[in-house]
Order: structure tokens, then sequence, then C-alpha cells
């Protein structure tokens, strides 16, 4: 129900929201066209991290048939359909950042609502915007990340992409036990790892390999990207060398430093 997650978006103000609530990135913080320019993602089925809707945007962009989504934080999805929104009725890969109350406004004047989920996208932004000021709206949102120059171009495909496709939010903690059937060709974490490992919760670690096993097709594949390391740890090969063949991607310049924009393991 939008009530409880209005409710909790309030609540992350105050410090006060569920676990399954929290800020926003409004762009991603990785190298996710170097990342994604080593994977061949044409006719693929994907399910993919929600974060900032870039993973799941660019994996259209780059010719993926299906695109399913997932993330622990439910105001994901709500951004996510801001973000396909400013695609449809704005023909622009991003929304104004940062998110202002005018420029949401704006573009739910254009929204016509085309599925239940889309109306309670379209019923939490209309409700919402009664219930915050600019500045708390602004506060909702990370800025830190960095623009995917140079997406005009793909704004066509990725508008086609998605008016074929029927995509479905799962809001779950990947690294938890859950029983989702459907399988994928490509898994798209981000770093989910380099955050559980923050919590030295070998059970979590394990539970988390044993889900991307079960959500792959034979011969799938994870794709991590690479965000201040030099690629998988020793202790994540370790953890996932059993059910899976590790492949480091390969490095490029970013200004005058080499760096890898991440790594596959890949399902045996």
């Amino acid at each position: 129900m939008i009530s409880i997650d209005l409710d909790n978006t309030m609540r992350i103000f105050s410090g006060s929201a569920d676990e399954n609530y929290g800020r926003i990135y409004a762009q991603t913080n990785e190298y996710l066209k170097q990342l994604y320019s080593n994977i061949d993602f044409r006719e693929k089925n994907v399910f993919s991290v929600a974060a900032s809707g870039d993973h799941a945007l660019l994996a259209y962009a780059n010719g993926a048939a299906h695109v399913d989504i997932f993330d622990r934080n439910k105001l994901t999805l709500y951004y996510y359909y801001l973000r396909l929104w400013t695609l449809k009725y704005y023909n622009q890969f991003y929304p104004r950042i940062p998110l202002d109350k005018n420029y949401i406004s704006e573009i739910l004047h254009f929204v016509k609502v085309e599925s239940s989920e889309e109306q309670k996208a379209f019923d939490y932004w209309s409700k919402l915007l009664d219930l915050v000021d600019s500045s708390m709206l602004d506060s909702l949102f990370f800025y830190e990340g960095t623009y995917l120059e140079n997406m005009s171009e793909d704004v066509i495909k990725i508008n086609n992409s998605v008016e074929k496709d029927n995509f479905s939010f799962q809001n779950i903690d990947i690294s938890c036990k859950m029983n989702l059937q459907k399988k994928y060709d490509i898994v798209v974490v981000s770093n989910i790892f380099d955050w559980l490992l923050l919590k030295n919760n070998l059970t979590a670690l394990e539970t988390y390999r044993d889900n991307l096993y079960n959500l792959l097709n034979d011969g799938g594949i994870v794709l991590s990207s690479n965000v201040g390391s030099s690629g998988a740890s020793k202790s994540q090969r370790i953890i996932f060398e059993k059910n899976f063949e590790y492949y480091k991607l390969p490095d490029f310049y970013f200004y005058k430093w080499s760096t890898t924009p991440g790594f596959i393991f890949k399902k045996k």
C-alpha cells in the first residue's frame, strides 16, 4: 500500500524508516558503459538491481529482450517509474537533477497510466508532493554519482524496448533466503557483495551466492561492478569458486589511472 510507503518516506527524514526504505541514488557512481561493453546483452533476459535505474535502462540500450528489477529499497521502484516517464514524455535519459517539485508535477500531467503498478507510482509521487517541501524532496536523493554521457541516441531504442516489455519488481534482500522461480541469462548486482562483506556475515554471503546460482540459466553470468578495488576480492572468489568461474574484465583508462570496470562470475 502506498500509504505505508509514504509513511516510511516521511520517516526517512527523521532516521526512523523501516529497513526496506532509504534515500535514492539519482544516477550511478559506477563505470557502467565500460562494464557493459564487455557483455553481450542482445536478446538476453536480465535481472538487475534497481538502484538509480541506470543499470536496467542501459541493459535495454545494449539490446536486452527483458529486464526485471530488484532492490531492498522499495523507493527505487518509484524512481524507476520517474525515469521511464522522463524517457517516454520528455525523450531524455535523466530527469532534471537535482529533482524538484515543479519538475515532478509537470511530468505527472503527461502520464497516461497503463497498469496497476504504474498507478501506484503515479499516486505515490502525487501524494508525496503534498507532504514535502523542496528541501525535503532534495534530501531524499543522493547526487554523488556520475551521469552516463551521450545517451540521447539510445532514448528511442530504450523506449521501444520498454514498450514491448512487461517488467516486474522484487522488493528483496538478495542475501536472504528467497524462492524466485524465474531464470535469467544475466544478473546485474552492482557492488552488493562489498556491502555484505562489511557485515562479516558468512551465512548471508553464502545465501547471496546460492540465490544467484538459482536465478541463472546454465552458463548465465553475474555481472558485478568495481568500486574502489581491482576486481573480486580473494574472499569472494573463494566463496563463489565451487559453483562459478571467475573472470576479471579488461582494464580501461580513467583520466591517468588504469582500472577495471568490474568482473563476472559464470555459472558452471
